[in-house]
């Protein structure tokens, strides 16, 4: 398995959130056999990764809605831009987010995209608040907020991309809030007003880390 980003929880990213149950659990397990197992693969992944999905492969648990119950965090990370995630609730389907595209408000489920990968791996979150990163291929890089409203719905309000242009030999980055280009500090502005977020610890999919961890 390739290198990924490895980060720490430091406690409960909200402290109300109450541990699994003996069903919550056994509802994740399915998830995670449903994730691995009857997921439309793209052709890119499939012929990349082969039968290997699960050994690429990490999963967390925090309640990213903040409505006191966790929501289920998977990964997979082949290296390169070879990635795909999804997030679950207890109800067995993706947390719905609402984001931008190209200046346009959408609601979406959090699950990778075919063609767009527009969800990744939640990196960092706190009561109200919570960061999507991506690292791509030829240095893309992307960031998303999503702040926690208080009815629990969720929506993005900054967006950072990046990306290597092979014809000027430059770094290009871009920074956009509630959809709109913007400058850098309007956009670190933005963000200031999340608070501070905690990161999130993701273990390797085994036996073993699925019945110490997902709790």
């Amino acid at each position: 398995m390739s290198t990924v980003l490895t980060v720490m929880l430091f406690g409960n990213i909200n402290a109300e959130a109450a541990s699994l149950t003996s069903q919550q659990k056994k509802i994740y397990k399915e998830c995670m056999s449903d994730y691995l197992n009857k997921t439309d693969w793209p052709d890119w992944w499939t012929s990349y990764v082969g039968d290997h999905t699960k050994e690429c492969t990490e999963f967390a648990v925090a309640d990213l809605n903040n409505d006191g119950v966790k929501e289920l965090l998977v990964y997979s990370n082949a290296g390169a831009s070879w990635q795909w995630g999804t997030v679950y609730r207890v109800n067995k389907k993706p947390l719905a987010v609402t984001y931008y595209d190209n200046g346009k408000k959408k609601k979406a489920s959090f699950v990778s995209d075919n063609h767009r990968i527009a969800f990744t791996q939640i990196v960092m979150a706190s009561s109200t608040a919570f960061i999507d990163e991506c690292y791509g291929h030829m240095g893309v890089h992307t960031k998303r907020y999503y702040r926690i409203n208080k009815n629990h719905s969720i929506c993005e309000v900054a967006y950072y991309d990046e990306y290597y242009d092979s014809n000027s030999d430059k770094t290009v980055k871009s920074y956009y809030v509630l959809g709109k280009k913007t400058s850098k500090k309007k956009y670190v502005n933005e963000i200031k007003k999340l608070g501070k977020l905690k990161s999130i610890k993701y273990y390797s999919y085994t036996d073993e880390n699925v019945a110490k961890y997902m709790k």
